[in-house]
């Protein structure tokens, strides 16, 4: 009887460990989250940040009065004005009062050149930036477990790295719509590859919306789903026109909603471009983005088709660059920050051996579900090392 009241206390014991483990564990993640989002935030609002544009800053596009074609980017500034017109002017103006007093915040109001007359305008704009900073962590997360199965500690140390290299793509200023883009899109993906295709198109009309480089998603769709999965003809026709039909539809509505505003349809910078190309750059700035390249398509027969696919987005995405926005200006390729993140991922994983399947769906056309995942049911998790072998059916 002493053995066995013994046994149940030695296991009693090792669970009380290992829910103190586990849930020490996930304290640190999410202390370390905070930290890493908060940390790379601040870096994206000091100066020049968020108001470095003389064309958008944060009241003329929260006001719909900036320029042309940075006012297009309508969703994060539309949002902020509904907020700020059905705040009671007594509100805010205890806000900007309270921000003048405060010793604190009063100094970074002035260092950064942000009006306290309007700190309301700022607020409101600050939180929905930085909502949409944790709304492309957690959609990276979800798009990650749709194409690999791996131990969650993994996916973890792959969603704070992401966020902690986000400043590499801030120069020359980071615009508010920057992180909504990078949300919106990334959660684009993860329910483009689940199939779910009504979620899918609630979230690709709010992206187009936010900036027009939506169309992307559609160029994705468009190839990954043509001849590589058993999806319906008509299915995929169908998504086709409704996605061009709903991208046209919106740009139409937003030109001709802007059509006054100052600024032009397009900005021409293939001359500047031509000349920042032809410049010399030091060796270090090629082995850079040599490494880059390797840790991006190394082990590529493993890597799942989808981010293959996605990939390709990065030739449209250099083409407008080079005729219509700066090449070296990195935050015009936020579009293709998820995919290049879970490429690298992929290849860490086999580089330091951590055990990482890849998903392949090899079932029959899926139905329409907004609540279900749209995988075959046939779907096989395929060792990473071993591309072509069939562990199991799930």
């Amino acid at each position: 009887m002493r053995a066995v009241f013994a046994q149940y206390k030695e296991g009693e014991n090792m669970l009380n460990a290992s829910f103190y483990h586990k849930y020490t564990y996930k304290l640190l993640y999410v202390g370390l989250l905070i930290f890493s989002t908060t940390f790379v935030f601040c870096i994206a609002v000091t100066k020049p940040g968020i108001q470095g544009c003389c064309k958008s800053t944060v009241l003329t596009m929260v006001n719909g009065t900036a320029d042309k074609p940075f006012m297009y980017r309508v969703l994060l500034p539309f949002i902020a004005n509904k907020i700020i017109v059905n705040m009671p002017e007594k509100t805010r103006n205890t806000i900007a009062q309270v921000t003048k007093n405060n010793t604190m915040l009063k100094p970074i109001f002035a260092d950064r050149k942000w009006p306290i007359k309007y700190a309301s305008e700022y607020y409101v704009v600050l939180i929905l930036m930085y909502a949409s900073l944790w709304g492309f962590v957690f959609s990276l997360k979800y798009f990650f477990r749709g194409l690999f199965k791996t131990s969650e500690r993994f996916v973890d140390a792959v969603s704070v790295l992401a966020v902690l290299s986000l400043p590499c793509l801030y120069w020359p200023y980071t615009y508010i719509y920057d992180f909504t883009t990078l949300f919106l899109f990334t959660l684009g993906l993860a329910t483009m590859v689940r199939r779910k295709w009504i979620s899918y198109l609630f979230i690709f009309v709010l992206a187009c919306i936010n900036k027009e480089t939506t169309i992307l998603l559609t160029c994705i769709y468009a190839i990954h789903f043509f001849k590589h999965q058993k999806l319906k003809v008509s299915t995929y026709i169908m998504l086709l026109f409704v996605q061009i039909a709903m991208f046209v539809s919106i740009k139409i509505f937003i030109d001709a909603l802007f059509i006054h505003n100052p600024g032009t349809f397009v900005e021409f910078w293939l001359k500047r471009n031509i000349i920042l190309l032809l410049r010399p750059y030091p060796i270090i700035l090629y082995l850079q983005w040599f490494a880059l390249g390797f840790f991006i398509i190394y082990k590529w027969s493993e890597k799942p088709l989808f981010l293959k696919h996605g990939l390709l987005i990065l030739i449209p995405l250099l083409g407008t660059t080079l005729f219509w926005g700066w090449i070296n200006e990195l935050r015009d390729y936020y579009e293709v920050y998820p995919i290049v993140i879970l490429l690298i991922s992929h290849s860490m994983a086999r580089i330091l051996h951590v055990g990482i399947n890849t998903q392949l769906s090899s079932g029959p056309d899926q139905q329409w579900s907004l609540g279900k995942d749209q995988y075959s049911p046939r779907e096989s998790k395929v060792a990473v090392g071993h591309p072509n072998a069939e562990v199991q059916n799930v």
